[in-house]
């Protein structure tokens, strides 16, 4: 049997059963053609993950205190065998047989992409819930009030004109890509806890001469929780400083005080720039890394932006444009 080309890398705390029913599915439909790669970020409910992890033939790692999953996922995608891989939350379907072989051509289709697939949300129960599915995402801004502001927002049209259609950001925790291009945009460093991942590493593809794109013939369902059964609870504090980090590092300094004013308000904001001010040289580095290995600026990325809401077909766009989104 050829070795895996995928590897799907979960990052988890305290979900137990949850996490069985994800890797049932997941062996049921990929079987052994994937490399699973388990990271348990401090779980303290006296589950055994670790007999879980041998049980469904999956790698496993596992941290005393807490980092949150971008770190973790930074982690698992180092740390990969494989030449792709997929972030997956410990919550999920897998419908189709052989679902991976779909995504490992879709990124060999373009390796400088990071793709989404379609999400489809389910219930506490795994069943289909209200609401309509995912088909990738766009950046929140003008219309955008603070507390949305710079965050993911679905896009719920279907995108049928191609196979893979660029989008302006994944979403739905089903992150797919070359590992090769996820190091070179830097993954999620810079990054505290949880909040904020797909946007940062969505507009860095962009700006650095790679793309988003949507995986529509491969449906992945999520169980979409409340807020107070998510884990990680303590790091929702961490979204407005990954805001600020994602405003300062991929802005311009007139764009980034544009958008600090419009943060300013929100609770957190002396808290977030307190930790800003700590960790200024190295997101000065950071800054200067991103904008040294971009290919464009923050204008080419909100012209994209605008144009995929106004008409959903970036294909169009880049047509039309005389470019090809590079």
């Amino acid at each position: 049997m050829a070795c895996p080309e995928l590897t799907v890398v979960i990052t988890f705390k305290n979900e137990a059963e949850m996490l069985r029913d994800t890797l049932v599915s997941l062996r049921a439909t990929a079987g052994s053609g994937v490399d699973i790669h388990l990271i348990n970020d401090a779980s303290d409910d006296n589950y055994d993950y670790v007999a879980l992890a041998q049980q469904f033939g999956c790698r496993y790692d596992e941290h005393t205190v807490s980092r949150g999953p971008a770190a973790n996922r930074n982690q698992g995608a180092d740390a990969a065998t494989t030449p792709y891989v997929i972030f997956l939350d410990a919550h999920m379907r897998c419908y189709h047989n052989d679902w991976h072989l779909q995504v490992v051509n879709a990124i060999k289709f373009d390796p400088r992409a990071l793709y989404c697939c379609v999400s489809r949300p389910l219930d506490i129960e795994a069943q289909p819930a209200s609401g309509a599915e995912g088909h990738g995402a766009y950046l929140r801004l003008d219309d955008a009030p603070a507390e949305r502001l710079l965050l993911a927002e679905w896009n719920t049209s279907p995108l049928t004109h191609t196979r893979y259609p660029m989008i302006p950001l994944p979403l739905g925790a089903t992150y797919a890509f070359s590992v090769a291009f996820f190091q070179e945009i830097g993954g999620y460093v810079g990054l505290r806890q949880y909040g904020g991942e797909e946007a940062y590493a969505g507009m860095k593809a962009w700006l650095m001469g790679g793309r988003c794109r949507l995986i529509s013939d491969v449906v992945i369902g999520h169980i979409y929780r409340s807020v107070e059964l998510r884990p990680w609870q303590s790091a929702f504090s961490y979204y407005l400083y990954n805001k600020i980090v994602l405003a300062v590092t991929l802005f311009s300094e007139e764009q980034c005080q544009a958008l600090m004013e419009k943060l300013s308000g929100l609770p957190d904001y002396r808290q977030a720039i307190a930790t800003l001010r700590k960790e200024q040289g190295f997101v000065n580095n950071l800054r200067a890394y991103i904008h040294e290995h971009s290919q464009h600026d923050a204008e080419y990325f909100l012209d994209l932006n605008n144009a995929f809401i106004k008409a959903r077909n970036l294909e169009n766009y880049f047509a039309e444009s005389g470019s090809e989104g590079q």
